[in-house]
C-alpha cells in the first residue's frame, strides 16, 4: 500500500514516568534508514554479506527473501506443524543463517523463514522480526536514526532514559509468539491495535468503522488511488492508553474482501515514527516521548 505521509498534531497525556535510575545496558545499535514509505531498514551481516532487512515488530519470525537465500546459498529445512501465509503465498521452508551480526552483536546461527519474492522492495532482503526483537528491550529512535537493543535485566525507574522530562507509559500485550498489541481509542471507540513497524500506514477494517458509527462525514472519505476498497478518513483523535493523543489522524479503511488481517486495527509507522519509543516486552510496557 502506498499512501502519502500525513502528519497530525500530538498532545501528551503526562504520566508520572520520568527518566530515572539506570540507563539499561545497551547490547547493539543499528543505523536505520527509511524506505520512501517510511518503513525502517537496518543492516544485518550474514556470512560476511551485508543485507538490508525491514524492521518488522508486527510480524512473527524474521524472514529472508527467496533471492537472498539463493544468493547466500543457505541451508533449507521444511517448516513442520505450522502454516504461515503472506498475501496469497504459503511459507513452507526456513533457512539457517550462520555468522550473523547486527548492530555490533554476533550470533552463530539464526533461523529465517523463506519469503517468496515480490513482497518487499527490490533492495530489501528480508525482515528482522519479533522472534529476535523479543529477546531485548527495543529502542526506536526515529528522530536520531537509531534502533538500539538492550539487556532485559531489571531496571528501576523509567526506561525512557533519553529524557529528563515526562514520558508516557503505555501498556502492551505481547502475543505468545510474534507481535504485540496496544489499546487505542479512535474518537472514543476502543481498539486493540497490532504495533507494526513493517506497515507504512495505520489501518482498520472499513466495516468496523462503519458499524461503530465512526464515519460521520462522507466528504472526508477519500479513495486511495490505485487501491480498490481502500479509503483514507480523517478522524477527530487517536489516543493511546495512558499516553499521547494525536489530533485529526488520517487512517486507511480497508474493505473486508481486500484486507489480509482479522484484527480491528494495525498501528503503522506513519504514527510510530512521530515518537521516540522503548518497547519493554517483559514488563509489557511501551515508553514514549515525541521524536526529535
Amino acid at each position: 500500500m502506498r499512501c502519502p505521509w500525513l502528519f497530525a498534531a500530538i498532545f501528551f497525556a503526562i504520566s508520572p514516568a520520568v527518566a530515572g535510575g539506570c540507563p539499561p545496558e545497551k547490547l547493539a545499535s543499528f543505523d536505520i534508514t527509511l524506505t520512501p514509505e517510511g518503513k525502517p531498514i537496518v543492516p544485518v551481516v550474514i556470512g560476511g554479506h551485508t543485507i538490508s532487512l525491514k524492521l518488522d515488530s508486527g510480524g512473527f519470525d524474521s524472514m529472508l527473501t527467496e533471492t537472498t537465500v539463493r544468493t547466500l546459498d543457505l541451508r533449507r529445512s521444511v517448516i513442520a506443524n505450522h502454516t504461515f501465509v503472506v498475501g496469497n503465498d504459503k511459507i513452507t521452508q526456513y533457512a539457517t543463517a550462520s555468522d550473523v551480526s547486527f548492530g555490533g552483536r554476533h550470533m552463530a546461527t539464526l533461523p529465517f523463514m523463506i519469503l517468496p519474492d515480490g513482497h518487499l522492495e527490490a533492495a530489501v532482503g528480508g525482515t528482522l522480526g519479533p522472534n529476535l526483537l523479543r529477546q531485548y528491550g527495543v529502542e526506536l529512535d526515529f528522530g536520531g536514526g537509531k534502533v538500539n537493543l538492550f539487556s532485559t535485566k531489571a531496571c528501576d525507574g523509567s526506561l525512557a532514559y533519553w529524557t529528563n522530562g515526562p514520558a508516557s507509559v503505555v501498556p502492551i500485550a505481547p502475543w505468545r509468539i510474534g507481535p504485540f498489541t496496544t489499546q487505542l481509542k479512535i474518537d472514543g471507540k476502543s481498539f486493540a491495535a497490532i504495533v507494526s513497524t513493517g506497515i507504512e500506514v495505520t489501518s482498520m477494517p472499513f466495516e468496523t468503522a462503519q458499524r461503530l458509527g465512526l464515519i460521520t462525514d462522507a466528504a472526508k472519505l477519500k479513495p486511495v488511488p490505485g487501491q480498490d476498497g481502500y479509503f483514507t478518513y480523517t478522524f477527530g483523535s487517536l489516543a493511546f492508553e495512558n499516553g499521547p493523543v494525536i489530533a485529526k489522524p488520517d487512517i486507511v479503511l480497508i474493505r473486508h474482501d481486500q484486507q489480509g488481517f482479522d484484527e480491528d486495527m494495525v498501528l503503522g509507522v506513519d504514527i510510530l515514527r512521530q515518537f521516540h519509543i522503548y518497547i519493554a516486552y517483559g514488563a509489557q510496557k511501551m515508553f514514549m516521548t515525541p521524536a526529535h
